[in-house]
């Protein structure tokens, strides 16, 4: 805040957060005065998201065709009449 009128600062924050209690300290420097106000450290726990990997020299890749065949996701025939939901569920239960 300025003595002499006008105003050069503004404090902005989220609307989902406590409006911060601001404090104007005149410092003594000029007419100009200090903005202060206290405001949350904390964070948020990150999320983790775990995979799994493996070396493309070890893949069987006789298993990884008979598995492949037999999952509903390569036979037609199993997913005729479903919607985009139902092929999200074979998908996820499948994998």
């Amino acid at each position: 805040m300025c003595q002499l009128g006008g105003m050069l600062d503004v404090v902005v924050t989220r609307q989902d957060l406590t409006a911060p209690d601001v404090k104007v300290v005149d410092v003594g420097l000029s007419d100009h005065g200090l903005l202060q106000w206290s405001v949350s450290s904390d964070r948020p726990v990150p999320a983790v998201e775990t995979f799994v990997r493996h070396r493309w020299q070890q893949l069987d890749i006789d298993n990884f065709r008979s598995a492949l065949s037999s999952s509903v996701l390569c036979r037609p025939d199993g997913w005729q009449g479903c919607d985009s939901d139902m092929m999200a569920s074979l998908y996820d239960t499948e994998c």
